[in-house]
């Protein structure tokens, strides 16, 4: 989708690199099928406050990030994954769990995908199933009236179904494990993942700082008469991918 400040971790240490959404790359991608069903009912997630638990609805969690005035969502040339991690932190706020959150990513090598991009992220709100198959697709610059099932986010972004798309923790250090449907046939993959590592994303606020940085450039230089004029981003360094 977008330029890009990509993030390589080596145990605990990372460097930052500054490159383009249509030139990095993420390995996850390699073995992963494009197939991902959910159903159109609509679902809960759950959400605490103090120590009362209650429930928030797909819509609900979208018309809280939708709502956001850090986001501008007309903006397709950078920033889609500091916007995944900033709904995730948006959400969090509200009470909704961490491991009820993923990033979706789709690629595309050769820059195939909707409006050039080779690579989107989003934020996947998972419900009270706990099923990562039938969770909701959070991505107001693609969809703009709600949350959309996962398949539904895979054609908008790719309607060829030729790339890979693969759904992803966002908090913590996970063995890979797969998906698959009635005969067998892979569904999608949540990767190990290679950016945070442990509970190391939860206390990373150079993350957050990266991500806000990124965000609050675009919305200052955002000009609405031209609403993908390039937006220099390279200055938002930190621990933090930004594509």
């Amino acid at each position: 989708m977008k330029k890009t400040i990509f993030l390589a971790i080596t145990g605990l240490l990372m460097a930052t690199v500054t490159t383009s959404c249509n030139q990095d790359r993420d390995d996850s991608f390699d073995m992963v099928s494009t197939s991902t069903n959910a159903n159109t009912a609509e679902a809960n997630v759950f959400s605490r406050n103090g120590n009362n638990y209650s429930v928030l609805s797909f819509s609900e969690c979208f018309s809280e990030i939708k709502t956001n005035s850090l986001f501008r969502w007309s903006y397709s040339k950078d920033g889609c994954f500091a916007r995944a991690h900033k709904m995730r932190r948006i959400l969090e706020s509200k009470g909704v769990p961490s491991n009820r959150l993923r990033k979706i990513w789709i690629g595309n090598d050769k820059g195939a995908l909707l409006n050039g991009w080779t690579y989107h992220v989003a934020l996947l709100v998972i419900g009270e199933d706990g099923n990562v198959i039938n969770g909701k697709v959070i991505d107001p610059a693609l969809f703009p009236n709600g949350p959309v099932s996962p398949n539904d986010w895979n054609y908008k972004c790719d309607n060829t179904r030729k790339n890979k798309a693969v759904i992803n923790s966002v908090t913590n250090y996970v063995s890979k494990n797969t998906y698959r449907d009635h005969s067998n046939k892979l569904i999608c993959q949540i990767d190990a993942n290679t950016i945070y590592h442990g509970d190391f994303f939860g206390n990373n606020q150079s993350a957050d700082r990266a991500a806000d940085c990124v965000l609050n450039t675009i919305a200052n230089k955002y000009n609405s008469s031209n609403p993908n004029a390039h937006i220099d981003i390279s200055g938002c360094t930190g621990r933090f991918t930004a594509r």
